[in-house]
């Protein structure tokens, strides 16, 4: 469906490029123009586009939507990060790595990742080894629960500070959560690990970011409202190329920049105004030179 709406758009007048992600039961597709184009007349080419293929759609697809985005609520860079690490250890780099020395740049509102693996507590328990402790799971899940906890107690002041106080009882690492001590029904206590087995897995991802077929980090760079496009632009591609230069078996490279359109735009206006002002001038040596021929 992505692929024949992409070739239905394709031939549109001041097209500069087509980048297609493709999700569980859905698409998004974005469609850059040239700078200066009249983006309402070009939002009712596309919308003829697709209603001329409409027809070809899958019986049960939803009528695709059309929208104008504004190119300041864009990122104004996207990054990918991939390389011979696994997925995890890449997510690891870039946001312990990348982002700090990103978000440190004037201009620079925030960094976000995407595209890496969470990470989640997974407890298997039998009803046959419960049984024989004497517990179901409803009871070993409210132990858990009780020993899971951060809760507020108050503030208190200590000369001209408020201190806020708050009982920290959340658990830090998977070992914690296999020591926990469970009282049993008919007396003595166990270590949960001694019941269930307990540890660490990746949760089940909701989308993943692709380049090229290989699996990739995504990092995306949002600038201040009142910051110079061009100018945070130019500061983050020095940046990151000094970035990449530090990194080991990782590539850190640029998949989109924004204010290549800006930078683009600028030297045809500049162009355009030395070979306005040539003319003239060239014209007038010339006349000179006629005039004043013997």
């Amino acid at each position: 469906m992505a692929s024949l709406l992409k070739t239905a758009w394709q031939l549109l007048e001041g097209l500069e490029r087509i980048t297609t992600n493709a999700l569980n039961g859905s698409a998004i597709t974005v469609l850059e123009f040239d700078f200066g184009t009249d983006m309402d007349m070009k939002a009712i080419d596309i919308r003829e586009s697709v209603d001329r293929i409409k027809g070809f759609l899958p019986e049960d697809a939803n009528e695709p939507m059309v929208l104008k985005l504004d190119i300041n609520a864009m990122p104004i860079m996207s990054l990918t990060l991939s390389g011979e690490k696994s997925i995890s250890e890449l997510e690891q780099i870039a946001e312990d790595v990348v982002s700090p020395k990103l978000e440190r740049i004037g201009g620079v509102a925030s960094v976000s990742v995407t595209g890496g693996e969470e990470q989640e507590v997974l407890i298997n328990v039998s009803e046959e080894v419960l049984s024989g402790y004497g517990l179901t799971a409803g009871q070993l899940a409210q132990v858990i629960g009780s020993e899971n906890f951060n809760t507020p107690l108050g503030n208190m002041n200590k000369g001209a500070l408020e201190l806020n106080i708050r009982q920290v009882g959340e658990f830090e690492s998977v070992q914690e959560i296999q020591s926990l001590v469970v009282s049993l029904p008919r007396g003595g206590q166990a270590r949960l690990e001694e019941i269930a087995d307990v540890r660490l897995t990746p949760k089940e991802a909701n989308g993943m970011v692709h380049r090229d077929g290989e699996r990739t980090i995504n990092i995306s760079i949002q600038k201040s409202s009142d910051a110079n496009t061009v100018e945070v632009a130019r500061e983050l591609r020095k940046e990151i190329k000094s970035i990449q230069n530090e990194l080991q078996g990782s590539d850190l490279e640029i998949f989109s920049d924004t204010a290549t359109n800006v930078e683009n735009a600028i030297d045809n206006v500049v162009q355009s105004a030395l070979l306005g002002g040539c003319w003239p001038s060239l014209f007038y040596i010339c006349s000179c030179v006629i005039l004043n021929r013997p």
